[in-house]
């Protein structure tokens, strides 16, 4: 998992806000990155990082109203475009791309919007992106009643968080992996913590316990592995297979 970071830059001879009021820099540190400087710092990722299947994932800790979030997304988006003409495989790569994407952030009004001043949050910025896109590629539109939205919804919902990353009840955030099994029509999804992430990195220790204490403290509870039909895409066809690495459909 890939972790990325704001950087309090300024680009006012761009146009773009980085700051929306002194009190959110004093009260919580905030201040946006400009889209040229998200976009230089995702170049030097390595072109693997951006593979359609299986999607690296990512985890912006302070991601705002998603600037980050946004760009990452549509690069994963142009590799799916690219991979394969097949509408419904690029509808489950980009299903697949999203969820590969999580963020934190401190703010209701950058996950949620909702404010006058700050209407749309992370969450519907990502809604909307994937929405413009299935338009432009695939050629139709998606609503609220579309079984691609309600499941993008779902996703959105449970890997773009409020929370406070800073401390350590943050490590309880909910973490959701998936495993898409096209063939299978289902996806199986893993219910993890930010914290249990942690010790698994960390070969089973926990990073925040020092010396004996890492011994006698016993880990968290293995993590809860369901299957749930409901999330899957699209009815599977007999006799249709989608190969999700090269995106040839037999």
């Amino acid at each position: 998992m890939t972790i990325v970071t704001n950087q309090p830059e300024a680009d006012a001879a761009n146009g773009q806000r980085l700051v929306k009021s002194a009190e959110r820099v004093r009260d919580l540190g905030e201040v946006f990155t400009p889209s040229h400087i998200v976009n230089d710092m995702l170049n030097l990722l390595p072109d693997e990082m951006w593979r359609t299947h299986p999607p690296a994932t990512f985890l912006e800790p302070a991601c705002g109203d998603g600037n980050f979030l946004i760009a990452i997304l549509d690069r994963k988006l142009q590799r799916v475009t690219a991979h394969t003409d097949d509408p419904q495989t690029r509808q489950i790569l980009a299903l697949a791309a999203l969820a590969s994407i999580y963020g934190v952030d401190i703010s209701p009004e950058n996950i949620l919007g909702g404010h006058p001043d700050h209407p749309i949050g992370a969450r519907d910025r990502l809604l909307s992106q994937l929405s413009q896109w299935h338009h432009r590629t695939i050629g139709t539109t998606v609503n609220a009643r579309n079984r691609f939205h309600r499941t993008a919804t779902w996703i959105v919902t449970h890997n773009i968080h409020l929370g406070d990353m800073l401390h350590n009840n943050g490590r309880d955030i909910p973490i959701v992996d998936y495993d898409w099994d096209v063939d299978a029509g289902r996806v199986t999804i893993t219910w993890l913590t930010i914290g249990l992430i942690e010790i698994h990195a960390n070969g089973g220790t926990d990073p925040d316990l020092l010396f004996d204490d890492a011994f006698t403290t016993p880990l968290p509870e293995p993590a809860h592995t369901t299957v749930w039909d409901g999330l899957h895409l699209l009815p599977q066809h007999p006799g249709r297979q989608i190969d999700l690495r090269d995106g040839n459909v037999t």
